[in-house]
């Protein structure tokens, strides 16, 4: 049994199944682009919080260090309390980096910063000693004793 078409059936059956066809190629890419591209929006926000986080204690690293001297010209007290405060807003900073690492070789990196903190937020406690010690060496040169 022929089933006869005539050339326009014919040339719509054609333009039915390409049109078809580049429907779902079309439903192909597109979800996968969007999955793709789902990716990366996620990999540059992580690397975007990583950046800020870096930045913010590259700041707080700056106002440490102008603490530390104006400690070492002035030698009061605010310097010594302000320096300590920068000191846990560098610690914050690490945290936020830590929390956004998503290799050991991040997290290891966040640690080893954190043990450089501490030891960092210590110099000043010796500085202070350091001056104290200098205060009363020339106190005793200026009383003769």
């Amino acid at each position: 049994m022929k089933i006869k078409m005539s050339l326009s059936k014919k040339f719509c059956g054609v333009t039915v199944y390409i049109l078809g066809t580049l429907m779902i190629i079309s439903g192909i890419s597109y979800f996968t682009q969007d999955s793709v591209d789902n990716e990366y929006k996620e990999i540059l926000a992580i690397n975007m919080g990583q950046r800020m986080a870096t930045t913010d204690a590259l700041e707080e690293l700056g106002r440490a260090t102008q603490a530390f001297r104006n400690h070492l010209i002035r030698g009061d007290d605010a310097t010594v309390k302000a320096y300590h405060e920068i000191a846990k807003k560098i610690g914050d900073c690490i945290d936020r980096f830590d929390m956004t690492s998503l290799t050991d070789a991040e997290r290891d990196l966040a640690k080893k910063a954190r043990e450089e903190l501490v030891i960092y937020d210590k110099k000043m406690d010796v500085l202070v000693v350091l001056r104290k010690k200098n205060q009363r060496s020339e106190n005793r040169r200026s009383t003769g004793w």
